[in-house]
């Protein structure tokens, strides 16, 4: 059986096994895990890869170089979590294997459940969260959107869980 498998942007980038943080040293293969899971479960071009990882200021061989990022990635998550296909590379995760997708499920989930349930969901929401998403990534083009869109997200979440606590206060006084 897999070891559980953690990936956290919900502040700085963290990937976890069985809740022990996994060594991701270089800042090369941070950006493209960063990339991948901005995008968790659909299809990076490889282009964008190497942008992530590299910016303006590419290797000689950006292609081989990208594969020695994405070979060392394979190496401490598991080869088979990064698979590869004629439009790009994907990260193979389920939503309870990324912090951000975990929050928008429960935020969702929250929508449709009685105010009491709807407090606990957005509560948990909220607990993933340990600082801005994405946060050493948040200003390059590969995760920008992606963190201001979360970033929004949290603070709607935010506002609606102060308005559930404020109706159930009213509820209780009555």
């Amino acid at each position: 059986m897999c070891a559980a498998l953690v990936f956290r942007v919900l502040g700085t980038l963290q990937a976890d096994r069985d809740g022990c943080p996994l060594p991701l040293p270089s800042l090369r293969q941070r950006a493209v895990l960063a990339a991948l899971l901005s995008r968790a479960g659909r299809p990076v071009p490889a282009d964008e890869l190497v942008e992530a990882a590299w910016g303006e200021r590419l290797p000689h061989h950006p292609k081989a170089a990208l594969q020695t990022v994405l070979s060392r990635l394979r190496a401490t998550l598991g080869a088979e979590l990064i698979s590869a296909d004629m439009s790009g590379y994907r990260l193979n995760v389920t939503a309870d294997e990324v912090d951000a997708l975990r929050f928008e499920a429960l935020r969702e989930r929250a929508a449709h459940v009685p105010d009491a349930a709807a407090a606990g969901l957005l509560e948990a929401a909220l607990a993933l969260w340990r600082g801005p998403a994405y946060t050493e990534f948040a200003d390059r083009d590969f995760a920008g959107a992606e963190a201001v869109r979360l970033n929004e997200l949290r603070a709607a979440t935010v506002e609606d869980y102060a308005d559930l606590s404020l109706r159930s206060d009213r509820k209780s006084v009555v």
